[in-house]
């Protein structure tokens, strides 16, 4: 999937850092106290925070994760509530792997911070980015659920800039702290105004020594758009789409950033009354029929064709539907050759279809949660497009139900929550009652050790690629 340049005034994203463990200031001054000062002004992020503290130190919060930015020479306090990372000033060689922060850093002028990227040069349409790969200035050090530790290590990195992807492969997150090397996971995507995405620009100006610069690109912004928040609305109605490769229209839901943009330009977004639908996701997908009747009349028609493009195989589809759901494509690929074979005509004996092999009952549920306004049949599970998309939504609720465990998430695939949910209460079969480490069926047993031994043979032969 391509990297889209939305330039300072779309999505920007969260932060970088340097861990310098044990690096306090030399001699024999005592390790200061880190004392609170005030709360660092943000006009409209929710989803990070910071500190200001004496002495230039600043900490922050993205979600249940600290970060102490220590001034260049400055001594590590000795105080840190428990899990704090320290990121000792100047911050360099970052491994960004979370494309949406490389537009904020270009912006800032810090482009040189970053010495590795999990994107090919071809992945990016920011130009600056692509020349600086292309030029051997950056080097690609592999995706997120495969990094090349070689190359991250040679190359000095100081910190590794994730997307929450990586709570689907945590060994990759607790290698890379292994080796000493912090992991920011950004959460600038969890915004739903465009302002707030915006703002996660001060973060990283807090983070890379250009605080003053990152206000003033924020400031300028804010007053290019402030016109537009006291202008009186146009009366245009707008819809925002794009079309996926089995004819289903997806759009925006009424609480995204995109229909608050459309609103800011005076604009009325004809979606606005679809709401959450207790998904999460930012979008919902239409019939052709439903989209028609909505959209029929609306002044303005923005086709978002960089999203979908052309999806002509199998691999594409898995590499849209697990970014979608936030899973890793080799995990899906597991799954798919455990459950069909790669036949998407497959049919149990229990009549579970399609790729991923999907239940009459299971299919009815998951539509009633991502697609409860399309006429889906469950006959369109044989619909490659159709039965990824509901297998990696529904992979992607058994991994947050069971805390990302691969073998667990495997074993409620298969035998359903339920039955998980009885083994999780039975100290035999768990030891923390949140994942299984037995699986006393034999039918269980044997599913959840082909799909971990299929994934574990993926990641060797694909790693890094």
């Amino acid at each position: 999937m391509q990297t889209k340049h939305f330039g300072l005034c779309a999505a920007l994203s969260a932060a970088a850092l340097l861990l310098l463990a044990g690096c306090a200031g030399s001699g024999s001054t005592a390790a200061p106290t880190l004392t609170v000062e005030s709360s660092y002004p943000l006009q409209y992020a929710k989803q990070f925070t910071v500190d200001e503290c004496t002495g230039g130190y600043e900490l922050i919060t993205i979600a249940d994760s600290q970060y102490l930015v220590v001034p260049q020479g400055a001594a590590v306090p000795e105080d840190l509530p428990q899990g704090t990372t320290v990121l000792q000033q100047p911050i360099e060689n970052i491994y960004l792997v979370s494309t949406s922060a490389m537009d904020p850093i270009i912006s800032l002028g810090a482009l040189d911070s970053i010495a590795l990227s999990g994107t090919k040069a071809d992945g990016w349409y920011l130009p600056e980015a692509k020349a600086a790969m292309q030029a051997g200035q950056i080097a690609y050090a592999g995706k997120y659920s495969a990094p090349d530790y070689e190359t991250i290590l040679a190359s000095g990195c100081g910190l590794a800039i994730e997307n929450t992807m990586i709570y689907h492969t945590p060994e990759v997150k607790e290698q890379l702290e292994k080796f000493g090397i912090p992991v920011l996971v950004e959460r600038s995507s969890y915004e739903t105004d465009p302002l707030a995405r915006m703002e996660w620009v001060k973060l990283y100006g807090i983070l890379l020594g250009k605080k003053r610069e990152a206000e003033q690109l924020f400031d300028t912004q804010v007053q290019r758009v402030a016109p537009l928040e006291n202008q009186q609305p146009t009366g245009k109605t707008v819809a925002f789409f794009s079309i996926t490769s089995n004819n289903l229209v997806t759009v925006r839901k009424g609480s995204d950033y995109v229909a608050r943009m459309i609103e800011m330009a005076g604009g009325s977004y004809v979606f606005d009354d679809l709401t959450d639908s207790g998904n999460n996701l930012a979008t919902i997908n239409l019939s052709l029929e439903d989209f028609y009747a909505g959209a029929k009349d609306a002044d303005v028609l923005l086709y978002n064709s960089t999203i979908e493009g052309s999806i002509a195989s199998t691999e594409q589809l898995v590499e849209k539907w697990a970014a979608a759901y936030e899973l890793d494509p080799l995990l899906v690929y597991a799954f798919i050759r455990t459950e069909s074979g790669f036949d998407p005509q497959a049919t149990s004996s229990v009549d579970a279809r399609g790729l991923m092999q999907m239940t009459e009952e299971t299919f009815y549920w998951m539509r009633s949660k991502i697609a409860r306004d399309e006429q889906l049949t469950f006959a369109d599970l044989y619909d490659p497009e159709t039965a990824i998309r509901f297998g990696c939504y529904y992979l992607h609720l058994c991994m947050v139900r069971y805390k990302g465990d691969v073998s667990t998430a495997a074993a409620a695939y298969h035998s359903g929550w339920g039955t998980v949910d009885q083994l999780l209460q039975i100290e035999e079969h768990s030891a923390d009652g949140e994942t299984l480490q037995g699986f006393p069926y034999n039918q269980m047993h044997h599913y959840v050790n082909k799909i971990t031994a299929c994934y574990q043979t993926y990641q060797r032969l694909y790693a890094g690629q």
